[in-house]
């Protein structure tokens, strides 16, 4: 880590999550907040969504269907409700939506938003960007990061900034080397196992180098796969064929 912290918890996972698509939260409830007439519900976002929250959710619906209003009465007499419930998650088992077709008796239209495949608003699991220049001659190889950018890194900053009253609290990134907690280099990759020559791993003081340098024992054709982790755990790989 370098010398500021960024939460890995799965509250504030689920807090990036609400704020990008503008769920008002609420207390004191199994609903996580509201969104346009609808009660959401976020949950844990490292698994898919499954059965078993299903029948939670709408169990939590039946045990609270008085907070919902009716809209009117179905042929069968039913009562149909004019708020619905929307459940958030991070991928989904492939038959839960026939699933929740079917056991939904409740008379409150519940819907899946799936973050992996619902794009539209969403930066969540984007994965970082780099511009990385690899040179070599003379038997000689040379790395350099040239930039690295973390798209939800630079989201969690933005919300926890947005919390601080006085702009000197506020967490700047000005060297995107701040943000990058390891860079290792393969500088002869095969295509399957990735095995490091050069590992830049600094302490919480310190800040990744950017520039590395490599000898080869003889002159030829070689791939350098590069791998960098951002603060967060998040990883960019990208190879490059050189000449040397």
């Amino acid at each position: 880590m370098n010398d500021y912290d960024v939460f890995k918890n799965e509250l504030e996972a689920k807090e990036i999550v609400m704020e990008m698509y503008g769920v008002e939260p609420i207390k004191r409830s199994y609903f996580d907040g509201v969104l346009d007439n609808n009660f959401v519900k976020v949950m844990p976002l490292n698994r898919v969504l499954n059965k078993r929250d299903i029948m939670a959710v709408l169990k939590n619906v039946e045990d609270k269907i008085d907070t919902f209003s009716v809209r009117k009465k179905s042929k069968s007499g039913e009562p149909v409700y004019e708020e619905g419930a929307l459940i958030i998650a991070s991928g989904v088992e492939l038959d839960v939506s026939d699933f929740l077709k079917k056991e939904n008796k409740t008379g409150v239209k519940v819907e899946i938003r799936d973050i992996l495949t619902d794009k539209k608003n969403l930066i969540f699991k984007k994965k970082p960007e780099a511009k990385i220049e690899v040179k070599a001659k003379d038997k000689n190889l040379s790395v350099e990061l040239k930039e690295f950018y973390s798209p939800i890194l630079m989201r969690k900053l933005e919300l926890e900034n947005g919390k601080m009253l006085k702009k000197e609290h506020q967490t700047k990134v000005v060297d995107f080397k701040q943000i990058i907690d390891s860079v290792a280099i393969d500088v002869d990759y095969n295509g399957k196992l990735f095995n490091a020559e050069i590992m830049d791993l600094p302490n919480k003081k310190e800040l990744i180098k950017a520039k590395y340098s490599w000898e080869y024992p003889k002159k030829g054709k070689y791939t350098v796969a590069v791998k960098i982790v951002d603060v967060l755990g998040e990883e960019y790989f990208e190879t490059f064929k050189v000449s040397a």
